[in-house]
């Protein structure tokens, strides 16, 4: 593989001096904020969990930037280790515990357009509300933080041909309606906000299953009873 300076062109590395190290400074002007394009897709979902409040899920993560010091004159896409290029690190914010399944690399376009992309597995974090059950419906939400920028430093911009999620999930008891994706800043330490976004979706509870295993069986119980104590 290509070690990084064989991607720069001569013309961006005479310009390293004022824009600096390639894997250390994020591209363009310092007044300026570097724009990122972000895709989430919720490519699986498995379990909502009422007592730990947390869901089950696997989500695919895609961004993308310009780095023009990264532009190189060969005509086909390069593939580079993550820690080798600028890049903005990210968090999930709303996460319990999550294994990132992709090996961590991006694509370099010849115009220097950087792609990144990694799916996750495990737990999230969900606030359920669980007054209205079994007759609730929970909105449930992936919640990125770019941990090292604020707003002022990043642009988020939402990537809608990479976001969406799959239209089947194998999660008993509950229908998953399609979700939306926004930009918020993310609460990050006290006082301080970070650049973020957010796909949020929800989830509606199956009525009839509690109906007809729950709800059924306990009515005719106290019909028995009832009958029973008539005699």
């Amino acid at each position: 593989m290509s070690t990084l300076p064989s991607l720069v062109s001569p013309t961006s590395a005479q310009n390293l001096g004022t824009s600096g190290n390639p894997s250390t400074t994020r591209p363009g002007s310092e007044e300026e904020p570097t724009q990122i394009k972000v895709g989430i897709f919720l490519f699986e979902l498995t379990d909502i969990n009422d007592a730990e409040q947390t869901y089950s899920a696997s989500i695919i993560i895609h961004a993308s930037w310009h780095d023009p010091r990264l532009a190189h004159g060969t005509g086909k896409t390069r593939t580079l280790e993550l820690n080798e290029v600028w890049h903005p690190r990210v968090q999930i914010a709303n996460e319990e515990r999550l294994f990132a399944r992709f090996h961590e690399k991006v694509e370099v376009e010849p115009n220097g357009e950087v792609i990144y992309r990694q799916r996750y597995t495990g737990k999230l974090v969900a606030a359920l509300k669980l007054h209205d059950f079994p007759m609730d419906t929970q909105s449930l939400s992936v919640q990125l933080v770019f941990p090292d920028y604020s707003p002022s430093e990043v642009q988020i911009v939402p990537d809608e041909s990479t976001t969406g999620q799959s239209t089947i999930f194998h999660v008993a008891d509950w229908e998953i309606k399609l979700g939306q994706i926004r930009v918020a800043p993310i609460p990050f330490l006290k006082g301080v906000e970070r650049a973020g976004v957010i796909y949020e979706f929800q989830a509606e509870r199956y009525r009839g299953y509690y109906y007809w295993k729950i709800l059924l069986p306990l009515v005719l119980i106290v019909l028995y009873v009832v009958g029973g104590v008539l005699d």
